[in-house]
């Protein structure tokens, strides 16, 4: 009945749709870079990569237990990184020590400053001996104090240097200043020059991967709220068909809609009574390997618009970053159907299977329309988020986005939350910074979310979100290349039992990161805007149940301690337990000594 779709990983037309055999699937223009066979569900053997599989990867990857190179089937990543002496990420660049071989053009510097400052000496000395000979002159006032002459002047410097953007812009402001722009440079008035503060071509907020940790150890919530505040605004964007009087009534907000330059605009007709406007924006992903739509949650007289929208744009992905309710506020509309289907304005909107897991749950939809082809879409709904702030640790975040990850797609992917700016900026945000990792061996969040806010408003709308957002890419980046396909377990426990660089086994140096993290967890205790008074009470409840602890070090902490229902005082509620989910529910077991 062509209920089936075609292999995911089978390569696309033009328009995006996955091509293959309409009898048995095979896949007519090959697969996607890192699959094999007729049906592309093969991935490429261990040690090779890319198109076809014809690229092998590094021999300076750190290798698995039988010498085999181990890399991304898609990309070549080395997955547990370089041997040393080979840059990250596919490790086939040499790093250059320059430290015992200077290069010619700082020696040709250093012997040019020396004989420049023999010169100035000289002539010091020349000017010191001829003044000593000369008569006494009276001053007038023509003669040029010596101390306004500036060593450093700008038609000096280099024109490829970057001026540093001040993050305390707001306490050297020049009233004279027409444009927000000129706040980059900082101008003397006490001399004739300007001086600059000048930095060099690489971003001042790029993280090395390797200095994640430390970084992350070493700043705290009010770093990431003083950063936060300098992301700059898109002030030369407008919103003027936002604004007109038949539009204001499908914003959710008041202050968040959509830029004109970067709005989706809807398909219009003459026997169609709607307009083209939609809360929606277009996205632009890293490098441009992504297309993202990012859209407030539907409200109810915005439904059709966005089924209309997820119809006309052909995306087959929806990330969805809400519950319908919270805290008994609506914060999205359904816009699918509990069971069956449902009609919304000329589409079909049909619920064909779902997947509930604890954190998370995956729809298919089918959407019909009269007279055109089905098209399926696979709607991914992030459940876990709490009422209130972020999420109490990055782990089911990153499981989600890693999830998503799973099912690349060459269409827009539709990105919402309730008002589309939140936990839609921060979800994109993740995205592009994994896949500038990936890319780059570095990653720089200020940018990334600086670059969103010049298509859609208040991207990561707060200081609490952008620290959030750090901790979620260090769990991101320790995961990174640790899911793997049934088929292709074998090899990953063949992996993790070979002695790394480190003297331990693979399993053992990741079990120690993850602990280490989970350390880190334990002692920022900033970021936990659950404890309050209940925990002094919680922990003063210790110095009375200390004798019910097997072990003194191993406490359960408040959050997920289940609380006894007892009828005296003297058996109390303490056990030493916490409730732990299941692949599948929340709070599924108990795990206790």
């Amino acid at each position: 009945n062509c209920t089936s779709s075609c292999p995911q990983f089978c390569v696309a037309d033009d328009n995006g749709k996955l091509l293959c055999d309409h009898i048995n699937a095979t896949c007519q223009n090959g697969c996607q870079d890192g699959y094999l066979s007729s049906l592309c569900d093969t991935p490429c053997p261990a040690g090779t990569y890319g198109k076809d599989c014809k690229f092998n990867c590094s021999q300076f990857c750190i290798a698995d237990i039988n010498g085999t190179s181990v890399c991304d089937h898609v990309n070549g990543t080395c997955r547990k990184g370089c041997q040393d002496g080979y840059m990250f990420p596919t490790c086939n660049q040499k790093i250059v020590d320059t430290s015992d071989h200077p290069p010619i053009l700082v020696i040709v510097g250093a012997v040019l400053g020396v004989l420049a400052a023999v010169v100035i000496i000289s002539v010091i000395v020349v000017i010191v001996w001829r003044r000593k000979k000369a008569k006494p002159r009276q001053h007038n006032g023509n003669n040029i104090n010596r101390s306004s002459f500036n060593l450093m002047n700008i038609g000096s410097m280099n024109s490829h240097s970057e001026t540093e953007l001040t993050t305390r812009e707001k306490n050297h402001k020049n009233k004279e200043s027409k444009s927000k722009e000129k706040g980059n440079i900082e101008t003397s008035n006490d001399g004739a020059g300007a001086y600059y503060n000048v930095v060099s071509d690489v971003s001042r907020t790029i993280i090395q991967l390797m200095d994640l940790d430390m970084f992350l150890s070493t700043h705290n919530k009010s770093f990431y709220q003083e950063q936060f505040s300098t992301i700059l605004t898109n002030h030369d964007a407008t919103t003027k068909v936002a604004e007109k009087p038949e539009n204001k009534m499908k914003n959710r907000c008041k202050n968040i809609s959509a830029y004109d330059h970067s709005r989706v605009n809807l398909m219009t007709s003459d026997n169609h009574k709607q307009n083209d406007y939609i809360n929606a924006s277009h996205i632009q992903g890293y490098n441009g390997q992504e297309s993202f739509i990012a859209s407030q949650g539907p409200v109810k007289h915005t439904v059709e618009d966005f089924v209309r929208m997820v119809w006309e744009q052909n995306t087959d992905e929806i990330v969805m970053l809400t519950n319908l309710i919270e805290k008994g506020k609506e914060k999205c509309e359904r816009y699918w159907p509990e069971d069956g289907e449902m009609k919304v304005g000329q589409i079909t909107v049909q619920l064909t299977t779902t997947q509930v897991f604890a954190d998370y749950t995956i729809r298919r939809l089918k959407l019909r329309k009269q007279g055109q082809s089905d098209h399926l879409v696979t709607h991914f709904h992030f459940t876990a988020w709490p009422d209130k702030g972020v999420p109490l640790t990055p782990w089911s975040l990153v499981d989600f986005e890693q999830r998503v990850a799973s099912y690349p797609t060459s269409k827009p992917i539709i990105v919402h939350c309730s008002s589309g700016v939140g936990r839609t900026g921060m979800f994109i945000a993740l995205r592009n910074v994994m896949k500038q990792a990936e890319d780059k061996g570095y990653l720089d969040i200020f940018s990334t979310v600086q670059k969103l806010r010049h298509d859609r408003i208040n991207m990561v709308q707060t200081s609490t979100q952008y620290e959030f957002l750090h901790r979620a890419a260090q769990v991101a980046i320790l995961c990174m290349g640790t899911t793997v396909t049934a088929n292709d377990i074998q090899q990953r426990i063949s992996y993790l039992d070979k002695t790394s660089h480190t003297g331990l086994t693979n399993m053992e140096q990741e079990f120690k990161m993850i602990c280490n993290l989970k350390n880190d967890d334990d002692d920022d205790k900033e970021k936990d805007e659950c404890v309050n008074d209940a925990s002094n009470v919680y922990q003063n409840s210790q110095n009375m149940n200390r004798q019910k602890n097997r072990l003194s070090n191993i406490i359960p902490k408040l959050l997920y301690a289940p609380v006894l229902q007892c009828e005296t005082d003297y058996l109390g509620d303490y056990i030493n337990a916490v409730f732990v989910q299941s692949f599948r529910k929340q709070n599924q077991q108990f795990l206790t000594a």
